[in-house]
């Protein structure tokens, strides 16, 4: 089979497409012939050698797909063979065919795309996670949403609507005619779009975007961290916490996909919306063959949405 390796810890350069043998799936794991395979901010940090607890080159990439399932590993029923299925896993999902662990799949009818399947798990999971379980949004919440032309940030201002939230969407200034939602403003603008304040902040970026959310939140207000683009460590300060009845919350997709409860009640109130139509990933599909320039281009934020590699 073909797939996408890191040959080694550096820029697009070291990615390699090479042979590789097709997986076996073990217990509890099925194998997909995979169809598309999303891009992701993280794929990015592991080739460059800077996930936390990231995989030791040579590995193949892929953290996000979808694809059809083609094999069960032992103990294993659903999903079925030949559904359609999204698949989250740590590594190794830009492939032809991919093992992945059953429990990381959602079916899907066959009205919902190979591009949508393979472009909205993270984002979905993440941003419904974020804004339910871990900030408590209450229906009519000001909702400050960043990096909102970006992957994540793009389905999440859907999800926020479906909540019944308001919603402040931000981006960089030559992104921001590409974003919807009910006040669109570039990152400087934010104080003035908000002068009220804001109850909920969801936060990819940091650095700087992060400062400017914790000077408009709103006592008993939430910041929610599910991502730092800006590549800046960022300090807190627990005193101004303390007075100003704040919260600074980080959510990582992991936890949640080891939570069987909270996935499952995720997938019952998210499902419906996508089949619907009501949430939608804006994707860009390349060739597996530019997989390099696809990278690059995620790295120069020139992406509006989400990337995403046509495998089959």
């Amino acid at each position: 089979m073909i797939a996408v390796e890191v040959s080694a810890f550096g820029e697009s350069d070291v990615l390699r497409l090479v042979e590789r043998a097709e997986p076996t799936p073990g217990p509890g794991e099925v194998a997909i012939r995979v169809e598309r395979c999303a891009l992701n901010a993280s794929d990015l940090l592991q080739r460059a050698g800077l996930y936390p607890g990231g995989p030791k080159p040579p590995f193949v990439a892929g953290q996000e797909a979808s694809g059809v399932v083609i094999a069960h590993g032992q103990g294993v029923t659903s999903p079925p063979i030949g559904a359609r299925v999204s698949a989250i896993a740590a590594t190794g999902l830009c492939a032809d065919v991919a093992v992945v662990a059953a429990a990381a799949c959602v079916a899907w009818p066959d009205e919902v795309s190979a591009d949508q399947r393979a472009a909205l798990p993270i984002a979905l999971l993440t941003s419904h996670h974020a804004l339910v379980d871990r900030a408590r949004a209450i229906t009519g919440e000001v909702t400050v949403i960043h990096g909102a032309a970006g992957g994540v940030g793009s389905v999440a201002v859907q999800v926020a609507h479906e909540l019944g939230l308001e919603v402040i969407a931000t981006s960089s200034a030559s992104h921001v005619s590409h974003v919807l939602a009910d006040r669109v403003c570039s990152y400087d603008d934010l104080r003035a779009t908000v002068p009220g304040g804001a109850d909920i902040v969801l936060d990819p970026v940091g650095g700087a975007v992060f400062r400017a959310s914790t000077a408009i939140l709103r006592p008993f207000g939430r910041i929610v961290v599910i991502g730092a683009a800006s590549g800046e460590p960022q300090q807190i300060d627990a005193i101004k916490l303390v007075h100003r009845s704040h919260a600074v919350i980080g959510v990582h997709l992991r936890h949640l996909l080891e939570r069987a409860d909270l996935l499952a009640r995720t997938l019952e109130t998210c499902r419906p919306w996508v089949i619907a139509g009501h949430v939608r990933a804006r994707v860009t599909t390349l060739p597996i063959a530019d997989i390099r320039h696809a990278h690059d281009q995620l790295a120069a934020r020139a992406v509006i949405g989400k990337l995403v590699i046509a495998i089959s």
